[in-house]
């Protein structure tokens, strides 16, 4: 691959030529940095929340680590992979009326992204432990629909139900934040 090299103000800059190909070695997509990150994060967590240790912030100071909620995590991550499988099925689909359907429950499930998110830190709690299993379950009827999309209203329907589910958990953890 060859360089071109430009100097401007004093500083040169390495550019490549577009079009001649290679790829750099070792890279791995944004989705398995994102992963990589997040496993190592819930690790970390997990080892400071035990041994009670605090982070120094900067010189001097310290504060106890806030702990992100494993379930609320958990939550986040699925509503994050269910954008995408959505994504890469409308992406496939050809019927303008699906992929609307498709596209408004993008929009709906974004928005529970946002909202987990901002709960993250919200304290575990027995309550919204125990509705991971109610969790797990709508996902899996909701991938089966997203399978099969052509039943709309089908898709649609299910996508709703999964969606209560998640604000049940949702409501919970606003009331422990």
């Amino acid at each position: 691959m060859s360089k071109k090299t430009s100097h401007k103000g004093g500083r040169s800059t390495a550019k490549s030529r577009a079009g001649e190909g290679g790829t750099k070695s070792g890279t791995t997509s944004s989705r398995d940095g994102v992963r990589s990150r997040a496993a190592n994060r819930r690790a970390r967590n997990r080892a400071l929340a035990t041994r009670g240790e605090t982070r120094a912030l900067t010189a001097g100071t310290a504060r106890t680590v806030d702990v992100i909620n494993p379930d609320l995590e958990q939550i986040h991550a699925t509503l994050i992979d269910l954008v995408a499988t959505i994504s890469n099925q409308i992406a496939d689909e050809d019927d303008l009326d699906k992929i609307r359907a498709m596209v408004r429950e993008v929009e709906e499930i974004n928005h529970r992204v946002n909202v987990v998110g901002g709960l993250l830190f919200a304290a575990q709690t027995q309550d919204i432990s125990g509705k991971m299993g109610s969790i797990s379950q709508a996902d899996r009827d909701l991938r089966r629909a997203i399978a099969k999309v052509g039943a709309v209203t089908d898709f649609v329907n299910t996508a709703t139900a999964f969606l209560a589910v998640v604000d049940q958990v949702v409501d919970l953890a606003k009331v422990v934040l």
